[in-house]
Order: C-alpha cells, then sequence, then structure tokens
C-alpha cells in the first residue's frame, strides 16, 4: 500500500498540475485567437527559452518568421513592432509549455514516487510534439494550421485532465455508461478544434438558424460536414444539443445544480462567441469553460464510484 502522506502529497502535486494545465489552456487559446501561433518558425528545447534581448536578435528572428507563408500572405505589411505584438504570445504558450514538462517530470526523479505519474510525463512530452506538428503545418503554403492537428491537440488536453482528475480519485473503473458522458464532450471538443482551425465562427453568425436556415447550403455532400467551415460548424451546433440533452441527464441524477450551470454557461457562451463573431473574451471562456465542464463531470463519475466504494 502506498503510504498515506505520499497519496495526499501527489493529490497535492495533481491538483497544482490542473491548475498549470488551465493556465496553458488559456494562454493556447489567446495564441490562436490572436493569430500569433506561427510567429516562431523554429523550435529549439533548450535555447528557445530565452527570447531575443537584442535589436539585432529581434531582427534575425522577423527575418526568419518574413519567410514564412503568413508573414508573405497575410502579414506582409507588419513591421518589427507588429511582430513582437505576436511574438509574445506565443513564446510564453511555448515557455509554460517546457515548464508543465518539467513539473510533470518532477516526481519521477523521486524514489518513492509511484510509478503510474510517468503518464502525465508521457502525455505532457506527446502534446508539446504534436504542438509543434501542428505549427509546421501551418508553416507550408497555406498559412494556417491543419484543423484536425489542432483538434488532436485540444484532444491531448482533455485527455491529460481526464488523466489527472482519474489519479486524484484513486483511478477507479470506468463503465460504459462513463465513456458515453465522456464521449460526448470530448467529441464536442474535437468539433470545436474544428470550428477553431476552419475560422467557422466568422459565418453564420445567428442563431439558431444559420442565415434564415437549419441547414448551410453549401454543404452537399457528407465530406462537406467535416472539411468545410459550414460543414463542421453545424456540427457543432447540433452535437452541442446532444450534450446538453445527455450531461443534462446525468446532472439532473447527480442533482448536481454546479454541473447544470457549468452546462448552461457553455450553451450560452458558444451561442455569444457566435453571434459577436468571436471576441476574444468570450473564446477565451468558452473554451476553459469547455474543459471545466468535462473536468467536473469526469469529476462526479468518479465521485460516484469513490462513493459506493465506502
Amino acid at each position: 500500500m502506498m503510504d498515506e502522506k505520499i497519496k495526499r502529497d501527489v493529490k497535492v502535486w495533481l491538483n497544482f498540475g490542473l491548475f498549470f494545465v488551465g493556465v496553458m489552456l488559456l494562454l493556447g487559446g489567446a495564441t490562436r485567437l490572436t493569430g500569433s501561433g506561427l510567429s516562431m518558425v523554429t523550435w529549439d528545447l533548450l535555447w528557445g527559452v530565452f527570447p531575443p534581448f537584442s535589436e539585432s536578435a529581434w531582427e534575425e528572428f522577423f527575418q526568419s518568421y518574413k519567410q514564412s507563408p503568413e508573414y508573405l500572405k497575410i502579414n506582409f505589411t507588419m513591421d518589427i513592432e507588429g511582430f513582437k505584438k505576436i511574438f509574445w504570445l506565443e513564446y510564453l504558450h511555448r515557455l509554460m509549455g517546457r515548464f508543465l514538462g518539467l513539473y510533470f517530470l518532477w516526481p519521477l526523479l523521486i524514489k518513492k514516487s509511484p510509478k503510474y505519474l510517468m503518464w502525465g510525463f508521457v502525455l505532457i512530452c506527446f502534446q508539446g510534439f504534436w504542438g509543434w506538428l501542428m505549427v509546421k503545418s501551418g508553416l507550408k503554403n497555406i498559412p494556417h494550421v491543419n484543423p484536425f492537428f489542432l483538434s488532436v491537440h485540444l484532444m491531448l488536453a482533455a485527455s491529460l485532465v481526464v488523466w489527472i482528475i482519474w489519479q486524484c480519485q484513486d483511478r477507479p473503473k470506468i463503465g460504459a455508461i462513463d465513456v458515453l458522458y465522456i464521449g460526448m464532450i470530448f467529441i464536442e471538443i474535437f468539433l470545436g478544434g474544428l470550428v477553431a482551425g476552419f475560422k467557422a465562427g466568422y459565418i453564420y453568425n445567428t442563431f439558431p438558424l444559420m442565415e434564415g436556415a437549419w441547414f448551410p447550403s453549401e454543404v452537399a455532400t457528407v465530406s462537406d460536414l467535416w472539411l468545410t467551415a459550414e460543414g463542421v460548424q453545424w456540427l457543432h451546433r447540433v452535437w452541442a444539443m446532444a450534450v446538453l440533452m445527455i450531461i443534462g441527464r446525468f446532472a439532473f441524477l447527480r442533482r448536481s445544480e454546479l454541473l447544470f450551470f457549468c452546462l448552461g454557461a457553455q450553451i450560452l457562451l458558444g451561442i455569444f462567441t457566435l453571434l459577436f463573431k468571436v471576441p476574444l473574451l468570450l473564446g477565451l471562456l468558452h473554451q476553459l469553460n469547455a474543459f471545466v465542464l468535462l473536468g467536473f463531470t469526469v469529476f462526479l463519475i468518479f465521485l460516484k464510484k469513490v462513493e459506493r466504494k465506502a
């Protein structure tokens, strides 16, 4: 049996880790919404921790950026001062990623730490690796990251959130109905990533109809549902209603007013984010609350199992 003190310490460490993941989500969302994610066109694990300190260093970074498709096709009028503004958010995002890597590595260096904690470090490392692949996808001919890469990036973050809460609740067994609840929110987060990647929040800015129709006229085939901005926005809307019903039922069964509030807030945030064409604050709150909704749902699922054990 694991020493009770070690067990308590691990849970405290995990809870802080969950907070830091939340900070990372805010930074990642701000980076995406401000168009800062492609400002750093190279990746260096060690020396990349240092930002430019001199004007010559800034000029070198700027010259590298000027070779990128984003600059050549979109930001070709940008000067070095404008570049600095988008650089800092991406730099902080990557710096926070390195901090998380070290944070999840730390317990592995302590002799009495549980060995299963290595999976948190593995998830963080894979998240960082995938994040760089995502950035690279936007450094080719098309100056935007691949929407599916972005969605997987969000799914990995969601997996880390679930893993942390699972560990905090002493790793209970998961049943089929639990998979349904968690899967519903996972799919909606995935679709939200596609909406962000296709910039679908900037079209059809009406609700509940899409410019007077229930279905976008541009979608003619099944592939259009996944490969067009109109299609993924429609899927995101429809699946949100499914989440409202299924997770709403779960909240009713658990008598959880807080989960009802979180679910309702997510739906309203999504609607207002769409109506106002994705303002920064609403976009950030919508993304962060999606993970709060996921985390709280998972917590209630696992809490029920812990109560049964007791």
